[in-house]
């Protein structure tokens, strides 16, 4: 990347004309710096200026937050690729010349501000070109997006157990023939099976016989005559 001279002007600094020609025209300038300011302040996302080298001009509280540093001044001067896992810094890299051609939309890398935490980001960002459309600077919002993949993984690892889980499931529907005397079920290859063979089979029910009481006085009286 070509290096330039860089610029102590902050984004919201550049935002004002630098030939105003008027009074009015500095004080609305300065008006719409106040404001800028203020929605940058509000951004819950990490904004981040750098030089045309990535090292970084500006950072809001937020960046702060995550580097757990309490001056912005000990961010200024870093590059901002630093953050980047190593592991994601040149896919990182690719994915933010697309953005900035404006071919891609934000794209997701991981990003380490402290040793102990790591964070999964979404990054999006754009060009600061000054009044002859000449770039000297990129702008960035990264959005902490590492619950949302949590979440998402959570859920992703629910839906194969689910799925898994329905593989598993065996029903019975249709009209099954069975006769009428032996209650034998007639399958799927003409042939005539137990009740009790055919439903294991089709179905992950179990069964466990026993004698109810019209049968065991029907077929066993002299059982009944025992437990008098």
């Amino acid at each position: 990347m070509r290096k330039i001279k860089q610029r102590k002007a902050t984004f919201a600094e550049d935002s004002m004309p630098r030939n105003t020609g008027s009074t009015q025209k500095v004080e609305t300038s300065a008006a719409d710096s106040v404001l800028l300011r203020k929605l940058v302040a509000a951004i819950p996302d990490i904004v981040l200026q750098t030089d045309m080298d990535g090292n970084i001009v500006f950072a809001n509280e937020v960046a702060l937050r995550f580097a757990g540093l309490v001056s912005v001044e000990e961010l200024i001067g870093k590059n901002a690729f630093s953050f980047v896992d190593p592991e994601y810094q040149d896919k990182a890299r690719e994915h933010l010349a697309l953005i900035l051609e404006g071919q891609r939309g934000p794209t997701e890398s991981r990003m380490t501000f402290r040793p102990d935490q790591e964070f999964c980001f979404e990054m999006n960002g754009g060009l600061l070109r000054d009044e002859l459309g000449t770039s000297y600077g990129m702008v960035f919002l990264i959005r902490d997006c590492t619950e949302r993949k949590r979440l998402e993984a959570d859920l992703q690892k629910r839906l194969t157990e689910l799925q898994e889980a329905s593989t598993h499931i065996k029903t019975l529907q249709g009209i099954l023939p069975i006769c009428s005397y032996c209650h034998r079920i007639r399958n799927d290859q003409e042939c005539w099976e137990q009740l009790e063979q055919y439903i294991s089979e089709h179905s992950d029910a179990q069964f466990s016989h026993g004698l109810c009481p019209d049968c065991l006085k029907e077929h066993f009286p002299d059982a009944l005559l025992l437990r008098v």
